[in-house]
């Protein structure tokens, strides 16, 4: 104790502070947790950064890399391809569900127990549901976000479906950017709730090659959460027969980019038309 009361400091020498933070750079993987963090923010920029670049490869426009601890804005990094077909591909989903009849409206699709049209409530919750509809939902779901989610969704396909299709319309251009997931993630979401709604009407996709493969390149990588556990695609090859893509060592996994698309977002209905030594791995992991 000092004269005044207050604890005395330990003095360390600067070659003891040198060895101390040297063991701590040595740890950070186990003991820092802001060390973890800042490592998988690099991932995802470097992830993201990746996407971006494929895209902007078939425009010839040039990218530059984010700069560690640089804000990544939509409209330096996205808002000029991935906005755009994300815009476009709302559009499409309210042309689709603006045409079926009540019928096909109530036909169940391949999302869980959902029907086309509570599809389509999803997809216009997460960009135009009422925000005073959330906490309540929240509250009442046990603050499980999955479990609200899908009362939300149901509660907005209560909507004519002529309000749907306009909510799409009218916010095709809305630039929200979901945490984690960000642009890539929502553009997946819309191609693979569109095949929800499409294939168990037997309506032709018509997807776009480039989107694709950038929701191919979402689902393999570690922002895709809520769409592909982590166990599903480690040790296995998938590779996609009318797209020049492919991911991953060991036994192959191979379809065209829609079905892999679907696997890998856990839809069972295209495990039929997948080839390969992995098909009965990939199998037994998605049906368990």
């Amino acid at each position: 104790m000092s004269s005044n009361g207050t604890p005395n400091r330990t003095t360390r020498s600067p070659a003891a502070v040198r060895d101390r933070r040297r063991q701590r750079s040595t740890q950070g993987d186990i003991q820092d947790p802001l060390h973890r963090t800042h490592r998988q923010y690099r991932q995802w920029v470097d992830e993201d950064y990746l996407h971006i670049k494929q895209i902007r490869s078939l425009t010839k426009t040039k990218v530059q890399r984010p700069a560690c601890g640089s804000e990544r804005t939509a409209d330096s990094v996205t808002a000029v391809d991935v906005m755009d077909m994300i815009a476009d591909e709302r559009r499409r989903v309210a042309d689709l569900i603006a045409a079926l009849s009540p019928e096909q409206l109530a036909t169940p699709s391949l999302c869980g127990d959902w029907t086309v049209k509570q599809v389509a409530g999803h997809l216009v919750a997460s960009i135009a549901a009422p925000r005073r509809l959330l906490l309540p939902l929240i509250l009442r779901s046990g603050f499980n976000v999955h479990r609200a989610n899908a009362r939300l969704a149901r509660l907005v396909a209560r909507r004519s479906v002529d309000d749907l299709a306009a909510a799409l319309r009218d916010n095709a251009q809305n630039a929200f950017r979901p945490p984690i997931v960000g642009y890539p993630g929502q553009l997946t979401d819309l191609q693979v709730h569109g095949q929800d709604i499409r294939r168990p009407l037997g309506l032709p996709h018509q997807l776009r090659p480039e989107r694709l493969r950038m929701s191919l390149n979402f689902l393999i990588g570690s922002r895709a959460v809520g769409f592909v556990p982590r166990g599903r695609r480690v040790g296995l090859r998938f590779e996609a027969t009318d797209l020049d893509w492919a991911w991953g060592g060991g036994p192959v996994v191979q379809g065209t980019a829609e079905a892999v698309m679907l696997a890998l977002a856990g839809r069972p209905v295209v495990l039929a038309e997948l080839h390969g030594d992995g098909v009965k791995v990939f199998r037994d992991r998605l049906m368990h």
